[in-house]
């Protein structure tokens, strides 16, 4: 409901992914590159004066290639918000092993904003079960949170290239920095598309439609 309820209209970032994946049978796309920049304002929504405010804006920032960043990787998504994977993590809820095979994890931060340690022990976590060894590629958006800049997203980079070092498995694609789910505006991202990583492009690209 956020993106809907935005105050004086949509984005158009926002519009645009909602028309590709909702509203057309045609195989997503490259997944472009947010132009409009992204915001962590806060307005309250129970302030009718607010709905004619405009929320301010950072400066588009463009996406991080980090991990490696030679070859090209396609796998399926699976993810979603970080603090309520670890809610999830160990329930009955949690998938098996063998889906996590070949995927493509995507991951954010809530706006609650959950600290880049916090991001590094959730890793390990997964580390620890044989999930990360298993992946392909990993989208990582950018990090929730109303006090969140620029300056901290290398601390986010880190959080995640630590785990591979510290487990000693072998670097995969990595793609930080980009918008979805709690970033402002945001693309959609559906569940168990197959997605191809393009370091050296620096693309990202949904290879199938959603809606049939």
């Amino acid at each position: 409901m956020t993106a809907f309820a935005e105050n004086v209209a949509m984005h158009d970032y926002t519009i645009s992914s909602m028309i590709k994946t909702l509203f057309s049978s045609e195989i997503i796309g490259a997944i472009p590159n947010n132009t409009e920049g992204w915001t962590t304002a806060l307005l309250d929504w129970s302030d009718e004066n607010n709905q004619s405010i405009r929320r301010s804006f950072n400066p588009p920032s463009g996406w991080h290639f980090i991990g490696e960043n030679k070859h090209i990787c396609k796998g399926r998504l699976i993810g979603g918000c970080l603090e309520v994977m670890q809610f999830l993590n160990h329930t009955d809820l949690w998938p098996n092993l063998p889906t996590w095979d070949r995927a493509v994890l995507f991951l954010e931060t809530s706006e609650e904003g959950t600290e880049p340690s916090a991001v590094t022990r959730f890793m390990r976590s997964l580390a620890a079960q044989g999930i990360i060894s298993r992946l392909s590629g990993i989208l990582f958006s950018k990090p929730g949170g109303s006090y969140m800049t620029v300056g901290h997203f290398h601390e986010y980079d880190q959080a995640l290239l630590n785990v591979f070092e510290e487990y000693k498995i072998r670097p995969i694609p990595i793609v930080t920095r980009m918008d979805f789910r709690h970033s402002d505006p945001m693309w959609i991202l559906p569940y168990g598309v197959m997605v191809e990583i393009h370091p050296s492009n620096s693309t990202v690209t949904i290879l199938e439609n959603r809606v049939r």
